[in-house]
């Protein structure tokens, strides 16, 4: 007889495991006040695909959901007027540094009718680059935020003080287009050495990868 590749005590052993995992499941039912016909409502094939996305969804997902924060509309941001080099704590937000493509891609950018906006806080949990982190947050649409709301944050933490926006030195991600509508990943993190807030871009197409601990803001 020709058993393919399962020995019969292998078949003994699975149906063995799928048993006792009814018998579990049963009584988890019947301790929440359930009966035999909760448990049979659900077909086999839907019940076992219910568990496999459970399980796929811990064991594939690359952020970890923190929290939400509410910004406000914005009639009008000018970029150049708001993200300006300046320490000295004369200015609304201490910014020690602005690098090479922000001020190239996004010093010019003005944004107008900017609406209020409940952000979502993601932690990465695995090191990843930004194309699978768009994809996890619902495609591009979902990860876009505004470069308004973006500030609007920094500037609830001018000196690097407590709030929404990481201050221990890990990046606060968030995916803004440019006057040209190409989505870039612009983040922002605390130098204590340089006394200000340092702002960067990467094209969403670099090949580098993200830390875990960097937080993800988005829309």
């Amino acid at each position: 007889m020709d058993m393919g590749k399962h020995s019969p005590s292998a078949i003994a052993s699975g149906a063995g495991f799928a048993a006792d995992i009814w018998i579990r499941i049963d009584k988890a039912v019947k301790k929440l006040g359930g009966t035999d016909l909760d448990i049979h409502r659900i077909g086999l094939d839907d019940f076992i695909e219910r568990i496999a996305g459970l399980l796929m969804e811990g064991a594939n997902r690359l952020l970890d959901f923190v929290g939400t924060v509410v910004v406000p509309a914005v009639e009008r941001f000018v970029a150049a007027d708001h993200f300006v080099v300046d320490t000295s704590g004369k200015r609304p937000v201490r910014i020690a540094f602005l690098g090479d493509n922000f001020k190239r891609h996004f010093l010019g950018k003005i944004e107008v009718g900017v609406a209020v906006a409940n952000l979502r806080i993601h932690r990465l949990k695995v090191l990843s680059r930004d194309i699978p982190i768009i994809t996890e947050l619902g495609g591009e649409a979902r990860a876009e935020t505004a470069l308004a709301h973006l500030f609007h944050l920094l500037s609830l933490q001018p000196n690097g003080g407590s709030g929404t926006l990481l201050t221990n030195g890990y990046a606060n991600i968030f995916y803004v287009r440019d006057e040209r509508k190409n989505l870039w990943a612009v983040y922002a993190f605390w130098s204590a050495a340089d006394g200000g807030w340092n702002v960067f871009v990467f094209s969403i197409e670099h090949p580098n990868e993200w830390s875990v601990g960097n937080q993800v803001l988005s829309s």
